[in-house]
């Protein structure tokens, strides 16, 4: 048991959870379109050519950035320094991550795939911090 919860063991799991995510029912659109996470992704970066305040650019900046956050996560495990910068890379997943709970009118929306990516996010973080 010890050794499962090795840094890398936890990277490791969180990454394959996390490219698993991609692959479940993530975001249920009316009359019961299920996407799954790639398809989410794919629909929120066509959302960019609606935007039409700058506030509405800032809001769609920080929640389409969490994947590129989070590969820069992943990047940091894997070349091992400890910064500044892949502490605010942390924040910024958790935060960026965590805003689809108040960005969608209501969470119902919300399917198997989104949580999952959230736990792989956590995952992620938690390996990265605990290496040493």
């Amino acid at each position: 048991m010890k050794k499962f919860l090795q840094p890398n063991s936890i990277f490791i799991a969180g990454l394959i959870i996390y490219i698993l995510s991609f692959l479940l029912p993530t975001l249920r659109l009316s009359l019961g379109i299920k996407l799954s996470g790639w398809e989410a992704v794919a629909l929120h970066f066509s959302e960019f050519a609606f935007i039409s305040s700058v506030s509405e650019y800032f809001s769609f900046l920080f929640t389409a950035l969490a994947n590129f956050w989070v590969v820069g996560l992943i990047v940091g495990f894997l070349i091992g320094r400890n910064t500044v910068y892949l502490i605010l890379l942390a924040v910024l997943a958790l935060l960026s991550s965590f805003s689809w709970f108040f960005t969608l009118e209501h969470t119902s929306v919300l399917l198997v795939g989104y949580y999952v990516w959230l736990l792989s996010i956590i995952l992620i973080i938690i390996a990265r911090f605990s290496k040493n």
